[in-house]
């Protein structure tokens, strides 16, 4: 899912939340709730650990206490996967199947429908990167991007599915991992997506989770275990 201090990892067999030791072994980790098959965890700068499940909702793991985001007042009752902060004090959540909520700083809470514009309204992961643009990958494999308010649609994956996105703070590149294909996205200054080039070294995986790894490269994460990528090929 993410670096959390050490690679944290979410068991597909069991529902829970482990993380990896040096040895090779994955240990639960403590405080996390169980059975919730985590779809997307995301660590805010103060160090709580939101998880994200299209089975139990959207968790805040804080140092000393777990909740469960669930208010039908600011719609927030449904089935949260993905979350990102917003660069000025709040959070975007992805909704299951409901598109985006914005949680301001002062508290306000604002939904933003998907449908229209990415033919689908089931979020599966959202990436904010250094220009305060929001790129949301969705299940039907449509790639939308907000900025200054608007949303587009930035790229479509012609098979459809569950679509990951993820920005790589250190190179500033952008990776879009899908049922069995990677690929490394080409934008530019604009936000528009040039092209999409397939990653070989991961060809045949389903990529559920991209974390930059500290000792150079990237660790990939999906449905034949954790690998590191270090300029296209697995060290």
């Amino acid at each position: 899912l993410i670096n959390y201090g050490r690679l944290l990892l979410s068991d597909r067999v069991d529902g829970n939340i482990r993380l990896l030791q040096d040895d090779g072994s994955a240990v639960p980790l403590d405080g996390a709730p169980a059975d919730v098959f985590a779809q997307q965890a995301y660590a805010d700068r103060e160090g709580n650990l939101w998880i994200g499940s299209d089975t139990e909702g959207l968790w805040r793991l804080r140092t000393s206490r777990i909740g469960l985001m669930q208010s039908a007042r600011v719609g927030m009752n449904g089935a949260g996967v993905a979350v990102v902060e917003d660069g000025e004090g709040g959070f975007w959540f992805g909704m299951s199947c409901d598109g985006l909520r914005h949680w301001r700083r002062n508290g306000e809470v604002r939904t933003l429908r998907l449908q229209a514009v990415l033919d689908n309204a089931c979020v599966r992961s959202l990436s904010m990167d250094d220009k305060r643009r929001l790129w949301i990958g969705t299940w039907g494999g449509t790639l939308g991007l907000l900025e200054n308010g608007r949303l587009t649609l930035a790229w479509e994956w012609p098979q459809g599915g569950p679509l990951n996105v993820w920005r790589n703070p250190h190179d500033d590149s952008y990776w879009i991992g899908m049922l069995g294909e990677t690929l490394r996205l080409h934008v530019d200054a604009g936000g528009t997506v040039v092209d999409a080039q397939p990653v070989p070294a991961l060809a045949g995986m389903a990529i559920a989770a991209m974390v930059p790894a500290r000792n150079g490269g990237v660790w990939f994460v999906g449905d034949q275990g954790a690998y590191r990528l270090v300029q296209g090929r697995i060290a």
